[in-house]
Formats: C-alpha cells, sequence, structure tokens
C-alpha cells in the first residue's frame, strides 16, 4: 500500500507541475494575449490586468516547481488549489454574465466550452485534495 502512495503521490504532483508549466510558458510566449484574455473577464480594472498577465505565469512555474520538492509542498498545493478556486469563481461569473471569451487558461488557442474548463479545474482541485490526504501524516502539525 505504501508502494501505492508513493507512486500516486509523485503521479499527480507531475501532472499538476506539468500542467500548470504548461500553462505558464503557453501565456509567455505571447503576453500581450493573455492581457487581453484577463481584461475580456471584467472583473478587474486595466492596470491589474497587466500586472496578473506578467506576475501569474512566472508564480505557475514557481509553484509548478516547488509541488514537486518536498520542503515546499505544502505551500505549493495549497497555492495550486486557490489558484484553481479563484479560476473557478471567474470562469464562472463570465459564463453566468453571458461574456463569450476565451479562458487564457493555456494562452490563446481556440475557446473552450465553459464547462469544460470548469470540470478540468475542478478535477485538478481533487487531484489537489488526493494529494493531501495521501501526504497528510507528513503535513506540518497545527497546535
Amino acid at each position: 500500500m505504501e508502494k501505492l502512495k508513493f507512486y500516486l503521490n509523485w503521479i499527480l504532483r507531475f501532472i499538476l507541475a506539468s500542467t500548470f508549466l504548461y500553462a505558464a510558458i503557453s501565456k509567455l510566449v505571447y503576453p500581450n494575449e493573455f492581457f487581453n484574455n484577463i481584461r475580456n473577464y471584467q472583473l478587474i480594472p486595466d492596470y491589474l490586468s497587466y500586472v496578473t498577465a506578467y506576475f501569474l505565469p512566472a508564480f505557475e512555474i514557481v509553484v509548478a516547481i516547488l509541488i514537486l520538492t518536498k520542503r515546499f509542498f505544502t505551500i505549493s498545493t495549497l497555492s495550486i488549489t486557490f489558484m484553481l478556486l479563484i479560476f473557478i469563481l471567474a470562469i464562472s461569473s463570465a459564463w453566468v454574465r453571458g461574456l463569450d471569451i476565451n479562458c487564457g487558461c493555456f494562452g490563446s488557442g481556440a475557446p473552450e466550452g465553459y464547462e469544460m474548463v470548469i470540470i478540468r479545474d475542478i478535477a485538478l482541485v481533487v487531484l489537489c485534495i488526493i494529494l493531501f490526504l495521501i501526504n497528510k501524516k507528513n503535513l506540518p502539525r497545527c497546535t
């Protein structure tokens, strides 16, 4: 059973890390398009969209690398979970408001349906939860 947990732990970490690295790199290639994708959500002012367009991919790269390390596992997994929840809320908001936009998740490209983007992000949140459950005995204790 421990061997299964070990392999599952690394497979899930690899899936999350590679997903966020791919997403970050695809955004870094065309930062102006990513800026426009963020702006199209109509949730934050343009100057914050600009800052987000340059900060978010760098942050995604950092947490993608850190999730592979034992030392920063908790903070990186929590960061990924938090980002995914924000993404779900932003996408849901655009969907409810009837906006027809590209989510910007993986840079430019063919727009995906809102349902599929939300389902994908929920699935990634579930992976984070499974990771926490697998590693719960190794997590720092709050006293």
